[in-house]
């Protein structure tokens, strides 16, 4: 992982080229959610925060996020929330990624050449918990509210039935 021996601003990518760094931004923060995030921040080797380019996402979704950080040659990648199907797509394309970042996007990227950067602990789960979701499948006749089971035979729709 890390070597210690110099500081990752000098390091090299497999290539033997010095790394590119990308962050997603949400407006000067980290975004917390990868696929939400307002766009891309990527830094080249020896250029500082300032010198950085910025891009935006032409569509809506992770894809077109993804995208951008392919095209830009990306070794490395600050994010904060990100799904697991993109984390390992990403790692698949030979990027590392860092996620669960918080704060300021230019402190954590210098925290990051430092070597002072802390993540948060990310946990790739299973959802929200077993079965399909919340509020049941739908076609039940069940109040979302409280769980309540809707008069089917009601001419007014959402009213309650009485002792059910």
């Amino acid at each position: 992982m890390d070597s210690g021996l110099r500081p990752r601003s000098e390091r090299k990518n497999i290539r033997g080229m010095p790394m590119t760094v990308a962050v997603a931004l949400f407006r000067n923060e980290i975004s917390p959610r990868f696929d939400c995030c307002a766009g891309l921040v990527f830094v080249e080797p020896g250029a500082s925060w300032i010198e950085a380019r910025h891009a935006t996402p032409e569509t809506e979704g992770a894809e077109s996020r993804i995208q951008l950080i392919l095209q830009g040659k990306t070794d490395v990648f600050l994010c904060g929330g990100i799904r697991r199907c993109d984390y390992l797509r990403l790692q698949s394309e030979g990027v590392t990624v860092i996620p669960g970042l918080t704060g300021p996007a230019a402190e954590r990227y210098r925290e990051y050449l430092e070597n002072r950067l802390q993540p948060l602990p990310v946990s790739f789960g299973a959802g929200r918990g077993k079965g399909p979701g919340v509020g049941g499948p739908p076609g039940r006749g069940r109040c979302r509210r409280k769980g309540e089971k809707i008069c089917q035979d009601s001419t007014r729709p959402g009213r309650r039935a009485k002792g059910r």
